[in-house]
């Protein structure tokens, strides 16, 4: 289940570029649909848990994408849905790309490897290497984007989007929110403070 868990997580990440990408080449404004999905979604998660009967219904539809916590609280999904649609609306298209790569592939990926083999932990049930799993994913994802992107990059866009990597992984270790929106904010954050402290164009 922990690993349909994070397919899922993937999938749904993926998804939403795909038809942001399909959007931006037809016209068509995806953003503010994933928005209105996301606030349609919270309204039920919060009918949800004020009637248990309902809860339980819809916890069993979509037991293979939840963690057994989320019963009495706001679903991850939740959040991403949300985290996705406001990156989408707010950040520059690059960074908003950055920003859901990070959350789609580092976050499950750093799960995954952690529970599996992760023994000796940081803080909160994370482990060391849970969180350098995170920062090489987000590594390798800097450099297949821009590389996929930009083939004329300059090493230093890589070394400076690089940097962002560690502080990602401190706030998904150390947040005692959900990682669907700690991740986010804190990428978005980042970029956005070395976007105006470095040129980071052509990603701007």
């Amino acid at each position: 289940m922990h690993l349909l868990r994070k397919i899922s997580h993937i999938s749904f990440g993926m998804t939403c570029l795909l038809l942001d990408v399909f959007s931006r080449n037809t016209g068509f404004s995806f953003p503010p649909i994933l928005l209105f999905i996301a606030l349609l979604g919270l309204s039920l998660e919060w009918i949800r848990l004020k009637h248990s009967n309902f809860n339980q219904f819809i916890f069993k539809v979509v037991s293979f994408a939840a963690r057994e916590e989320e019963v009495n609280k706001i679903s991850g999904l939740s959040f991403f849905c949300l985290s996705t649609a406001l990156c989408l609306l707010f950040l520059p298209k690059h960074l908003a790309y950055l920003t859901i790569l990070y959350l789609t592939f580092a976050d499950p990926i750093a799960s995954l490897i952690g529970v599996r083999w992760g023994e000796k932990k940081i803080y909160n049930n994370k482990s060391y290497l849970g969180f350098f799993s995170f920062v090489g994913t987000c590594l390798i994802i800097n450099f297949c984007y821009l590389i996929l992107n930009f083939p004329t990059f300059k090493s230093e866009l890589f070394l400076f989007l690089s940097l962002c990597s560690p502080f990602i992984a401190l706030s998904e270790v150390y947040s005692p929110f959900d990682d669907n929106i700690t991740i986010p904010l804190t990428s978005a954050f980042l970029l956005t403070i070395l976007s105006s402290l470095i040129n980071l164009v052509p990603l701007i």
